[in-house]
């Protein structure tokens, strides 16, 4: 049973938080007792209430960011094709990285396997500028599985005189999105249930 008043006081009738930052990776038993208005502590069996609390570890956040400030791709798991790091592609900061436009020619990082829990949230973000690329549907960014799998990509065309992107999914692609012929803040989430949105 429990000493009337050792443990930690709260209010309210449902939903009480409990705070678990300081507990370890486990199990609890978590007990209850109620005072009433007039001060009168629940007692016995029935005046006791116990629950299991487990308490996992957090999985941690798996980020990636390179500006290419340090003025080459060494930060990147592999590069292939034409690929340069200048001043002159830089979009955010003072330095970028130029792809010639074709499929050949990419950087690619790799997160490996404990970065990827079973119900994970994607979220790449990026700056494109088409230079006046007339291409017709070219991937700009590809997210795939370890074992080569695409997950997504997005893909970048000229329509008229248009630069637009798209997000092509396993299952469905989206809509063609207008964007500049200039600096585009691009950002693609994909969620642990198969949603993904540009």
């Amino acid at each position: 049973n429990i000493t009337a008043g050792t443990g930690t006081a709260f209010a309210g009738t449902t939903n009480v938080p409990i705070a678990t930052g300081s507990l370890t990776t486990g199990s609890y038993t978590v007990r209850v007792r109620i005072r009433d208005a007039a001060g009168n502590w629940s007692t016995g069996t029935n005046g006791v209430r116990t629950a299991t609390l487990t308490v996992t570890a957090a999985v941690p956040d798996a980020i990636f960011a390179d500006g290419f400030e340090s003025g080459s791709t060494s930060a990147w798991s592999g590069t292939s094709g034409s690929t340069s790091v200048t001043s002159g592609a830089a979009l955010v900061g003072t330095r970028g990285l130029q792809v010639a436009g074709n499929g050949n020619n990419y950087v690619r990082y790799t997160f490996g396997t404990t970065a990827n829990p079973a119900s994970a949230t994607y979220d790449a973000r990026f700056y494109f500028n088409p230079n006046g690329n007339t291409g017709t549907g070219q991937d700009i960014f590809t997210a795939r599985t370890s074992g080569g799998t695409t997950i997504f990509r997005v893909r970048y065309r000229i329509n008229g005189t248009t630069p637009q992107v798209q997000i092509q999914g396993s299952a469905s692609n989206s809509s063609w999105y207008n964007i500049v012929n200039g600096s585009n803040r691009i950002e693609v989430v994909l969620q642990s249930d198969g949603t993904i949105q540009l």
